[in-house]
């Protein structure tokens, strides 16, 4: 299959010698020594073999539940960072965009193509994750036993943070008020929103068959797979004001409040482990999952044919 691919915008990499590469399941994790800079950004703390471990764990929750069909690694890198407010970690992952079989403009994470359909644009790195050094101003907990006191649970943010790289994100942009990136197409995951009068993202636009409300408390995921095991459309995280990097892009915490993919996490808790309900969504936007035996039924949608890719680094 031939691939057209076309930069968009490029950050200037610097690595130092110090970067030490492991290789777990699926991926291969980049480790930035502290104060080495890379894509613009300088780690702020090395990693210590117990963090190493965590992230292998969260690795090993995934590869569980996910049947890896690539010819090469997810390329990862993890650094430590500073950020403001109650933001424990963020996941930035290099997007393609192109045209799924249907003929539908989509946009998918490089972690998607690279797992699912073998895809290499050539890139050195598929997603970046970053955690806030000191857990926003808590402790974090690092290693196999359970939080205690006042600390968060790193194991399970790393899971949270993983998601998002394979493909939990949205493409709304609130200061445009429309969906795909500026026409580029939606996101597999948001293909499958819906709001509570039935209207759905449009590429380019709000929503059909009227507006997508965005604020619309909660609204929720449609996929075949996940309704038919939760009996019904799935709740989505939405709250009446929009809330960038949170909105649209997890579980509704009030109704999962501790489950992986909701949109924050308290002191003391634990979410390492995925779902039922997780991994039918995941089913649902087209990946090969390996469910528990007699627990959940999916229909495993066929993969689309990609072409006219072309790559790009969202805002």
């Amino acid at each position: 299959m031939k691939y057209t691919v076309l930069c968009l915008s490029f950050f200037a990499v610097a690595c130092a010698e110090a970067v030490v590469i492991e290789s777990y399941g699926s991926f291969d994790v980049y480790y930035h020594d502290v104060g080495e800079v890379w894509n613009g950004m300088t780690n702020a703390q090395a990693w210590s073999a117990t963090q190493q471990e965590d992230i292998r764990s969260a690795i090993d929750e995934w590869d569980r539940v996910i049947l890896n069909t690539s010819a090469r690694q997810i390329r990862m890198h993890v650094l430590w960072d500073s950020f403001s407010g109650n933001t424990l970690g963020g996941s930035s992952s290099y997007l393609l965009a192109g045209t799924d079989g249907g003929g539908q403009s989509t946009i998918w994470t490089g972690s998607e193509l690279v797992w699912r359909e073998a895809y290499d644009a050539g890139n050195a790195w598929d997603t970046y994750i970053r955690y806030d050094v000191d857990a926003a101003g808590l402790a974090w907990n690092f290693g196999a036993a359970a939080p205690t006191g006042n600390e968060i649970d790193f194991r399970s943010v790393i899971t949270h943070e993983i998601g998002h790289s394979l493909g939990w994100l949205g493409s709304y942009d609130p200061s445009l008020d429309d969906f795909g990136y500026g026409g580029y197409g939606l996101t597999t995951y948001e293909s499958f929103l819906v709001d509570s009068n039935g209207n759905k993202p449009l590429n380019g636009g709000t929503g059909t068959p009227g507006n997508f409300n965005e604020l619309d408390n909660p609204f929720y995921f449609d996929g075949f797979n996940a309704t038919n095991l939760y009996g019904g459309l799935v709740p989505i995280y939405a709250p009446s004001t929009y809330e960038p990097g949170s909105s649209l892009s997890h579980l509704d915490t009030g109704t999962f409040p501790d489950y992986t993919m909701s949109h924050a996490i308290s002191i003391g808790d634990t979410r390492r482990s995925l779902s039922d309900l997780e991994i039918a969504m995941m089913a649902d936007m087209g990946w090969d999952v390996i469910p528990e035996p007699s627990t959940i039924v999916i229909l495993i949608l066929g993969s689309a044919g990609f072409y006219g890719i072309r790559r790009f680094f969202p805002a």
